[in-house]
């Protein structure tokens, strides 16, 4: 369990902005990576941190998705935190999966 989203702290979006900018030549997007062992009890925070920094740089955001915390997060309308140009990687097949 790595956990480096359920404090906050790390999650800097002036920072990760200043750090791209900075590196352009190699960053291509901004990756979350979004699961029960990751943001802890944080929901969507970390998701709509990654996207205020990928829109202040005008990168896509890249979502990682691993085990699903209970319940999986949601957002009750469209939200530009998901915006259909912005790919989303990893969805595993977990145990007792089924597609809907």
């Amino acid at each position: 369990m790595t956990y480096e989203h359920a404090n906050l702290i790390y999650d800097d979006v002036d920072l990760a902005v200043e750090t791209a900018a900075k590196n352009r030549d190699v960053i291509v997007g901004i990756k979350v990576r979004l699961d029960a062992n990751t943001i802890g009890h944080n929901s969507t925070v970390p998701m709509d941190r990654a996207r205020l920094a990928a829109d202040a740089l005008g990168l896509p955001v890249m979502v990682h998705i691993g085990v699903a915390p209970p319940p999986p997060p949601r957002y009750s309308q469209p939200d530009e935190a998901r915006r259909r140009s912005h790919p989303l990687l990893h969805w595993p097949q977990q145990p007792g999966y089924r597609e809907r």
